[in-house]
C-alpha cells in the first residue's frame, strides 16, 4: 500500500483511519487520577508497600520495583512486570497521585490494583480510564 500525499509528507488523520491495523488485543491499560489523599503520600515505604501489594493482588510476575525520592518531595515508583509495567507518581503538595497498570495477558487483573491503591491512600475524589491496548476503535 502507498501512502497518499507528497512524498515526506505525513499523512492527515483520514488517510491513517483508512490503513487500519488487525483487531489485536495486546492488553489492558487502566490509569487513575487521584486527589485530595491522605497522609501516606508522603511516605516512601507506604507508596513501595502499596506497589508490592499491587503487583501480588494484580497477579503478575515482578521483574524490578524502583522507587525514586525527589527534593522537596514527590515520589516515583515503578514495577518492572513480565505484562508490562505498574506506576505510581506522586504531587504531595497537591494531595495528589498518578496511577497507571499496563497489563498483557488473560490471567493479569489491573482492576485489583486500582483497589490497593484508593485503599492505601483513600482518595476523596478519583478519575479512572480504561483502554484496551493493541485494538482498533
Amino acid at each position: 500500500m502507498t501512502e497518499k500525499g507528497s512524498p515526506g509528507q505525513e499523512p492527515n488523520k483520514t488517510e491513517v483511519a483508512e490503513r487500519q491495523p488487525p483487531a489485536t488485543e495486546v492488553g489492558r491499560h487502566v490509569i487513575l487520577e487521584c486527589w485530595d489523599c491522605n497522609e501516606q503520600i508522603h511516605s516512601r515505604e507506604a507508596v513501595e508497600s502499596a506497589l508490592r501489594e499491587a503487583v501480588r493482588r494484580s497477579k503478575v510476575t515482578l521483574l524490578k520495583l524502583y522507587v525514586h525520592e525527589f527534593a522537596p518531595q514527590g515520589i516515583s515508583a515503578v514495577a518492572l512486570i513480565a505484562e508490562s509495567h505498574i506506576f505510581i507518581h506522586t504531587w504531595p503538595e497537591h494531595s495528589y497521585i498518578a496511577f497507571d497498570a499496563f497489563t498483557c495477558g488473560d490471567s493479569a487483573m489491573p482492576e485489583e490494583a486500582v483497589k490497593v491503591i484508593k485503599a492505601v491512600f483513600e482518595p476523596k475524589r478519583v478519575k479512572s480510564l480504561e483502554f484496551v491496548r493493541g485494538r482498533w476503535f
